[in-house]
């Protein structure tokens, strides 16, 4: 057996980047809507300790979109919104661990429904 030592210290911990930013921008509309943008930034980081480039996730960044609709009724005040993630359907490696890498979802849509209220009398 041949036994090679391998140093870590002052290496990066993977799946840490250094740089990471979230912002936000919340417009009220008239009507009781409310559109929202948001951006997100993560910065380049290494999927394993040993510092390999070949197992490093590129900085990257995306845009998703909200709009959303409250309607009061009665005593409750139900919202529906959509969302747009991936605004700009971006092909993005969101994640690794070592050599395998994660992408993340091009450009989806969704639909929600919420219902808020006191419900027990």
């Amino acid at each position: 057996w041949n036994l090679i030592e391998l140093r870590l210290d002052g290496n990066e911990i993977s799946g840490f980047p250094e740089k990471m930013l979230n912002m936000w921008l919340e417009i009220q509309l008239p009507g009781r809507t409310s559109m929202r943008s948001e951006v997100k930034y993560v910065g380049e980081y290494y999927t394993s300790n040993i510092e390999d480039p070949t197992e490093k996730i590129e900085s990257y960044s995306f845009i998703n979109l909200q709009l959303r609709k409250s309607i009061p009724i009665f005593q409750q005040t139900p919202s529906l919104a959509f969302y747009v993630n991936n605004l700009l359907n971006d092909q993005i490696l969101l994640h690794g661990i070592g050599s395998d890498f994660f992408p993340m979802a091009s450009r989806n849509y969704l639909i929600s429904f919420e219902l808020k209220g006191d419900f027990l009398y």
